[in-house]
C-alpha cells in the first residue's frame, strides 16, 4: 500500500503587542531640593513584568524605590532637565516597551534687602549749621548689613548661605549668615552677591544687588577738622571776650 503523507498543519503566528506605559510625575511643577515622586502607569503590561529604569541623569538623587520598582522618589540638584527612562521587561529580560518623561525643577527665588546703615551716621560739614548726620548716603567704613531671603522658604528653615562682595575695596565680615556685614574702604559702585543652599547642599537659588559709597574718607576728615578748627575759635573768642571783661 502507498503510505498518505501525514497531515501539515498550518504555521501560527503569534502578535507580541508592546507594553503602554506612562510616567506620572508629582509634584508636576517642583523646584530644586523638593522631593518628588515618579511612578509608572502600565496600560497593558502583563503581571509578571519587571520594570527596570535606566540610570538617573547626574542631577538627579535617588531618595527611595517601591518594591515593585514602579515608583521612584528623589530630588532635583539644579534647574537643568532630566530625562527619565523606564522599561517593562519580560523575566528573561526581553524589552516589552518603555516610557520617558522630562522633569525639570525651578530654583528658588532669592531676594536681598538693603543695605541698612549701622550707627554712627557718617556726618559732614555744612557751613553755618556745623557737622551734620548724613542718613541718605553710605560713607567709607560704615557698617552696611545686607539680609537674604527666600520666597516660600521659612525664616527658620535649615539653610546655608554664602555670601560675597564682587570689588576688593569690600569685605564682608559675616559670610556664612542670613544677615551679612559689610564694609568698604573706597567710594564708588559695588555688587554684593548671596548663594543660598538647603541641608542637602542642594542650591536653591542666589541674588545679587548693587549700592553706592559716595562719602569718602577726605570728606569725613574735612568735616571733623572743620568741627575742630570752629570749636577753637569759639573758644578764641570766648577768651577774648573774657580778657576785654577783666580789663
Amino acid at each position: 500500500d502507498t503510505a498518505k503523507p501525514a497531515a501539515v498543519s498550518a504555521p501560527s503566528s503569534l502578535e507580541v503587542v508592546a507594553a503602554q506605559i506612562e510616567i506620572a510625575v508629582e509634584p508636576s511643577a517642583p523646584k530644586v531640593g523638593d522631593e518628588i515622586k515618579a511612578s509608572v502607569q502600565a496600560l497593558n503590561v502583563f503581571k509578571g513584568a519587571e520594570m527596570h529604569w535606566l540610570p538617573l541623569p547626574s542631577n538627579v538623587r535617588l531618595l527611595g524605590r517601591s518594591k515593585d520598582g514602579r515608583v521612584i522618589q528623589f530630588y532635583m540638584t539644579d534647574s537643568k532637565p532630566a530625562r527619565l527612562q523606564i522599561q517593562a521587561r519580560q523575566p528573561g529580560g526581553a524589552v516589552l516597551g518603555g516610557a520617558a518623561a522630562t522633569v525639570q525643577a525651578r530654583s528658588y527665588e532669592v531676594s536681598i534687602a538693603g543695605p541698612v546703615p549701622g550707627s554712627p551716621a557718617p556726618q559732614l560739614w555744612v557751613p553755618g549749621s556745623g557737622l551734620v548726620k548724613v542718613t541718605d548716603r553710605l560713607a567709607v567704613d560704615q557698617n552696611l548689613s545686607f539680609t537674604a531671603s527666600v520666597k516660600g522658604m521659612a525664616d527658620d528653615a535649615a539653610l546655608t548661605f554664602l555670601w560675597s562682595a564682587k570689588e576688593e575695596a569690600c569685605s564682608v565680615r559675616t559670610p556664612v549668615s542670613r544677615k551679612a556685614e559689610v564694609v568698604c574702604s573706597e567710594t564708588g559702585r559695588f555688587t554684593i552677591a548671596v548663594t543660598v543652599r538647603d541641608e542637602r547642599g542642594v542650591e536653591l537659588g542666589r541674588a545679587a544687588g548693587g549700592f553706592d559709597v559716595t562719602i569718602s574718607q577726605e570728606q569725613l576728615r574735612a568735616a571733623w577738622n572743620c568741627a575742630k578748627a570752629d570749636q577753637l575759635e569759639k573758644e578764641a573768642a570766648a577768651l577774648a571776650a573774657q580778657g576785654l571783661q577783666e580789663e
